[in-house]
């Protein structure tokens, strides 16, 4: 007889172990489902309508602006010229504050009245003139012109510069040279 009794109360252990089990898949499965209503809900819809989008015009700042946001230029953004000898027009700051640029020309008639034309012409030569940007990712300067003065940035990838009384565009991205109708 003890068994029989030990067999029915092995049975009734197994099905609450069963049942117990069945009831937290039940409830599991009802957790799921709202949270997946509630995602559902949050979840952006896409639609075919058009969408009206507001686009307004930004000024570009001024060149003081700019240097106060993008922090005083590193001597490296200066090309670099015989003193007495060149101009430096900027460096400018573009409006993203990734570039600057600036141009180098020379001043001055010649070396003096006892220096032959040929030797002012090797001096000058010498001297680094040119359209310059500075890349403050990699702190370098380069020249991309041979010869100009900057004038302004016309967004923050084109600039522009005179060269022999031409107006020119330069593209930061391309590193293309355009002259301007």
């Amino acid at each position: 007889m003890k068994d029989i009794s030990n067999s029915v109360n092995s049975q009734g252990g197994f099905f609450s172990n069963v049942l117990g089990i069945l009831v937290i898949a039940v409830i599991a499965m009802i957790v799921a489902f709202n949270l997946g209503m509630r995602y559902e809900k949050l979840k952006p819809q896409k639609t075919n309508e058009p969408q009206n989008v507001k686009v307004t015009s930004q000024e570009t700042p001024l060149k003081e602006d700019l240097e106060e946001r993008c922090g005083k230029l590193p001597s490296e953004a200066y090309p670099k010229g015989e003193t007495g000898w060149s101009d430096i027009q900027g460096p400018f700051w573009s409006s993203d504050c990734r570039y600057a640029i600036s141009s180098l020309s020379i001043v001055g008639r010649g070396l003096g009245p006892n220096v032959s034309s040929e030797d002012t012409q090797k001096f000058v030569s010498s001297l680094p003139t040119g359209v310059y940007l500075y890349g403050d990712a990699n702190k370098t300067l380069t020249k991309v012109y041979k010869n100009g003065t900057v004038e302004e940035w016309k967004n923050r990838e084109d600039f522009t510069f005179n060269s022999e009384g031409k107006k020119y565009n330069y593209n930061v991205i391309d590193k293309k040279v355009t002259l301007n109708p």
